[in-house]
């Protein structure tokens, strides 16, 4: 029989209770109560998950809604919102309630929904809602936006309901605690709880994990799990594991067309944090270089259309990524026999590089070692200056009192020749390791940003906090109570000689925004929330100063600060935005907020401010590898 929507709700809303604790739980004692309620939860329901009847890629996608980067439904809270409105027909009283959770204090729309229909709750339903249900209506909004993956997109139903209609359908049969981990499913967002992946995979089946590193989609890891690995229970003893994972690595082959997982990497924090990681074995230390990660397979049995390109996210990313198309036909020209093809602008174009090889025609090489691999993709590659070439790389047995010396003069190179950094793998271990003997296997990946001796060499900058504004769904994730602003707006002046000398009225441009999930030091984020109500101005938001308008993205303000904070702002180096004429830094996060320092003394900075010539930050290509 079908899996009952409601069983996994009231999985997620005993989560909920575990992080809203009223006194917080400490961090040991609220992680291991999680597990447990988990632990208890698939006992429960073990029997239920694996009858013929239960779709189990509908319910993993249900438990990490966040992994379906295939589907994209074009519903963010406000939109979801409008959509849900006017499915259920909502009286003006009702929509004034669902709309609270733009303001704070009120929770995300999940909670506001709850609200809505909560009197509603005592009402009879026709029948249970069942997680494959709620899966084939994702599916049905997803194939229609054409963002989504050609898979999604292929399967379309015959339906023209909207989305609004389509919910509505599920949110009336739905109690409403239910309808607020459906509306949290559809954002792909379950905050405050976040399930421990691994934990949950493996309670699911203890291979899962291993699975979805080989085959990183649901469906590909349930097709192992009911084809050649069916024999195998899905929760052994420990002892038994260890014998079935060795037995399950022998039957396992990557398939062309479905994204082969990646291996855990750490992030080392200093030289010696590195040094402490690798110990004393051989690693090869690879170029970490500035572009976008993408895993390309190549099926000649499809003709013309036979490369296909994932993202990093898992994401089918081929038609976004037509511009390496050619450069991957030339490089492995000997195979493919076909010309690259040509660009518009010669001086302007990407480049590849190549920097592992996993599977060659019947060859399984992710099992063997880095140094074969790295072997193997030189024979298959031909580079070209510009367009295709092998990632630089270089072996160094750790155990040679030379290793700290060498480490420290590659990554010198690196950082010479503009390159992120450096990442380290294991010169005798295989991609990852299928038989999960227990030893990390993983890579070490360093940059300077990461690392906390850097010092001055790090990219820095500070800058003026202009402005802020509140995403319900951010402000879960906070851990903080009352919470105003989750998003920060920063700005650099643009007129600081006319402010000093003629006490002119201030002229800001926003360079950027930072959200505070994972930029935002959380002590720093409750300053400027308590600090930032005695600067507030919502009333006229351009009174104490200009914002100049930015011909990019960046989401509107809900207000302004009258005396702007300044926040020291760490990035990996600096890039040029869309159609501008400074240099902002990439992925930035504060580290500092100086409570000692005002916003009008803070210029906008351009390329010569940063010591970086024009047009040599990338400007011309955009390496992929």
């Amino acid at each position: 029989m079908p899996f009952r929507f409601s069983h996994l709700c009231q999985l997620l809303e005993s989560l909920e209770e575990i992080e809203r604790h009223d006194p917080p739980l400490l961090r040991d004692a609220r992680r291991d109560k999680v597990q447990k309620t988990v632990v208890a939860w698939f006992r429960v329901h073990r029997r239920t998950i694996e009858a013929p009847g239960t779709d189990r890629v509908a319910l993993l996608s249900s438990l990490f809604p966040e992994r379906r980067t295939d589907r994209v439904y074009l519903l963010q809270a406000p939109r979801l919102s409008q959509a849900i409105a006017r499915g259920l027909e909502l009286r003006s009283d009702k929509l004034a309630t669902l709309d609270r959770f733009k303001s704070p204090g009120n929770g995300d729309l999940g909670d506001c929904l709850a609200r809505v229909l909560k009197v509603h709750d005592a009402e009879p339903r026709l029948g249970y809602v069942s997680v494959e249900e709620v899966d084939a209506v994702l599916q049905d909004i997803a194939s229609k936006v054409r963002f989504s993956s050609p898979t999604v997109c292929a399967r379309k139903s015959l339906s023209n309901d909207s989305p609004g209609h389509l919910l509505a359908v599920i949110i009336r049969r739905l109690k409403s605690f239910e309808a607020k981990w459906l509306v949290r499913m559809i954002l792909k967002d379950y905050a405050p709880v976040v399930l421990d992946q691994q934990h949950v995979l493996r309670c699911f089946h203890f291979l899962l994990p291993a699975l979805l590193k080989f085959q990183d989609t649901f469906e590909a890891a349930m097709h192992l799990i009911k084809g050649p690995l069916a024999e195998f229970p899905s929760n052994p003893d420990p002892r038994s594991q260890v014998i079935f994972r060795k037995q399950a690595a022998g039957l396992l082959r990557p398939q062309i067309g479905v994204k082969v997982g990646r291996p855990s990497f750490h992030k080392a924090h200093s030289l010696k944090d590195c040094l402490r990681t690798v110990g004393s074995r051989k690693w090869a230390i690879e170029r970490k270089y500035d572009g976008e990660y993408c895993e390309i397979h190549v099926d000649l049995a499809k003709g013309q259309d036979c490369i296909q390109i994932f993202s990093k996210s898992g994401k089918d990313s081929t038609q976004d990524r037509q511009g390496v198309h050619g450069s991957i036909r030339e490089a492995l020209r000997s195979f493919l026999g076909t010309d690259a093809d040509s660009q518009v602008h010669e001086h302007e174009h990407l480049m590849i590089v190549y920097f592992d090889v996993l599977m060659v025609d019947e060859d399984i090489t992710m099992r063997q070692p880095h140094k074969e691999r790295r072997d193997r993709l030189r024979d298959l590659i031909a580079k070209k200056r510009g367009r295709a070439m092998t990632a630089e790389w270089k072996v160094v047995d750790f155990a040679q009192v030379t290793a700290e010396r060498t480490l420290v003069e590659q990554f010198a190179c690196a950082l010479y020749d503009r390159c992120e950094g450096l990442i380290l793998k294991l010169s005798d271990a295989p991609y990852f390791p299928l038989d999960n003997t227990g030893e990390w296997r993983g890579f070490v990946k360093l940059k300077a940003d990461y690392m906390i001796d850097m010092g001055n060499d790090r990219d820095v900058a500070d800058f003026a906090v202009v402005g802020g504004s509140y995403d319900a769904q951010q402000a879960l994730k906070t851990g903080l109570q009352n919470i105003s602003w989750t998003t920060f707006h920063l700005g650099c002046l643009v007129n600081k000689e006319a402010v000093l000398r003629f006490q002119a009225k201030p002229s800001f441009r926003v360079v950027e925004v930072i959200h505070q999930e994972h930029c935002i030091p959380k002590p720093d984020l409750e300053a400027l929330n308590r600090l930032g109500k005695l600067r507030q101005e919502t009333d006229n938001l351009h009174r104490e100063f200009d914002l100049c308008p930015v011909r990019y993205p960046i989401p509107p303000m809900g207000v302004v600060f009258r005396r702007p904070f300044v926040v020291e702002v760490l990035g990996s180096g600096y890039v040029k935005p869309p159609n501008q004429d400074f240099f902002m830094l990439r992925h930035p996060r504060v580290i500092k907020l100086h409570l000692d320092l005002n916003g009008f003394d803070k210029p906008i900075v351009k390329a010569t401010d940063t010591g970086v010539a024009p047009g040599s930050v990338y400007s011309a290509t955009s390496n992929l590898g």
